[in-house]
């Protein structure tokens, strides 16, 4: 279930302009029908039990990132799957709500090369996916650089991976593939590259900066003082304002 987000004549400008700052790995449009067999890196939902119905694709796209994201306000079928499937070289992971409301559940996760003909009390309930080539909960910032994201202390809970090379910018939470204001604890493998964590989305508000070194395990600690109240992330050289 969400809350859906709509542009009025006098805000289409800048819902347009938030659009076009979207990191790719978010994927801003309705997921395609599925076609011929699932590929490794892919997931397929479908809006009836034992997979019937209507069946949507969600595959791993080439942003750089290891996980691709979809979301009930861009044309992710809102309330609507009932059964699912992953390839063997992705896991999947449901939220109840979509990625703008602060909802820190538990998702529903799906390992690579699982299939759930019925989703139980989840049946109808999804609002937002995402697809990633690591284990649900298992996020460890191992490749390249990057920078682990966690809903709970100590590095648990759900978790994503961003990539702070390149120019990646995370510009609001569906772009983040984390859900809003429930960041706690952080890390990055970088060894050169320092990230900064904002309040709000569009790299504002109040921000601290993750440099490389030891993780930092809770960020209502007051040497932070950012628990839950993460919107966006970028990387200061990079200019993602």
């Amino acid at each position: 279930m969400t809350r859906m987000m709509r542009c009025g004549a006098m805000v289409a400008v800048v819902c347009a302009a938030a659009g076009s700052r979207a990191q790719a790995a978010s994927v801003h449009a309705a997921p395609p029908v599925c076609s011929g067999t699932i590929q490794p890196t892919e997931a397929r939902v479908w809006t009836g039990t034992n997979f019937t119905g209507t069946c949507y694709s969600l595959k791993l796209d080439s942003s750089g990132d290891s996980w691709t994201s979809w979301n009930a306000t861009s044309g992710f079928p809102n309330d609507s799957i009932q059964s699912a499937r992953t390839g063997t070289g992705a896991s999947l992971v449901l939220f109840w709500n979509d990625f703008y409301t602060k909802d820190n559940g538990s998702p529903f996760p799906l390992n690579p090369n699982t299939a759930f003909a019925d989703l139980g009390s989840w049946d109808r309930q999804a609002s937002a996916a995402r697809v990633q080539t690591f284990a649900p909960y298992s996020c460890n910032a191992s490749s390249g650089e990057t920078l682990a994201l966690f809903t709970d202390q100590n590095l648990a809970g759900d978790c994503t991976e961003l990539s702070v090379a390149g120019m990646h910018c995370y510009y609001d939470a569906f772009d983040m593939g984390f859900r809003n204001d429930t960041l706690t604890s952080v890390f990055t493998s970088s060894q050169t590259v320092t990230s900064e964590i904002y309040s709000e989305h569009g790299f504002t508000g109040y921000a601290i900066t993750v440099p490389p070194g030891p993780p930092i395990y809770n960020l209502g600690d007051p040497r932070y003082n950012i628990n839950d109240a993460v919107s966006s992330v970028g990387a200061p050289q990079q200019s993602c304002r």
